[in-house]
């Protein structure tokens, strides 16, 4: 309010930012946690501004509290947050071991989404679907082998697109079947 007031090219560029940035990311179907961060430069430019306006305002003293208060707000969400991330992580490892049980050795192994976890905590060598072409796909559905995908987000998500049409490929090859499920993911085995 006070920067809108005060210096209004600055409060539109801010502003401006925001606004763009939003409208480039609305309309993503696909979208990472780090692009929020293209949020934090205007946010920081503006939260200085407020913290100004507040100190001239309120003095420094209640300002300081505010801090303090919004600090061990976000601390007390940073550790409910990481028990969550650390509970879906032990899950993602219990369900990668109950893949590997059930995929003999040597097996070719396509994942997308649980590919790092895959290969960190068992000996499946996964091939991670994102990065293989359309032709090494369809090679490679021409003999048996298993997938670990959450089939309905891929299809959701990655249709109409390169990604698309290679879950496509695997989906419709011969004898592809679920084997099991596990959390999100599912182990799909073809050509049996």
């Amino acid at each position: 309010w006070r920067l809108w007031h005060t210096d209004q090219p600055v409060a539109l560029l801010l502003l401006g930012w925001v606004v763009c940035v939003y409208g480039f990311l609305a309309g993503m179907p696909f979208q990472n946690l780090r692009f929020g961060l293209t949020y934090f430069s205007p946010a920081v430019v503006l939260a200085g501004v407020g913290g100004a306006w507040a100190m001239q305002r309120f003095g420094s003293r209640l300002v300081g509290l505010g801090i303090v208060a919004c600090l061990l707000l976000q601390f007390g969400w940073a550790v409910r947050a990481n028990g969550s991330f650390y509970q879906q992580q032990n899950a993602e490892k219990v369900c990668a071991a109950e893949f590997a049980a059930q995929v003999p050795a040597g097996a070719p192994v396509f994942t997308f989404g649980s590919t790092l976890v895959i290969e960190e905590y068992t000996p499946l060598d996964p091939r991670e679907l994102f990065y293989e072409t359309e032709a090494a796909v369809r090679d490679a559905t021409r003999r048996p082998g298993y997938a670990v995908l959450n089939l309905e987000n891929l299809q959701a998500q990655w249709v109409s697109l390169p990604m698309g049409e290679k879950v496509t490929l695997l989906s419709e090859s011969q004898g592809f079947d679920a084997i099991t499920s596990c959390g999100a993911y599912t182990l799909y085995q073809w050509g049996r």
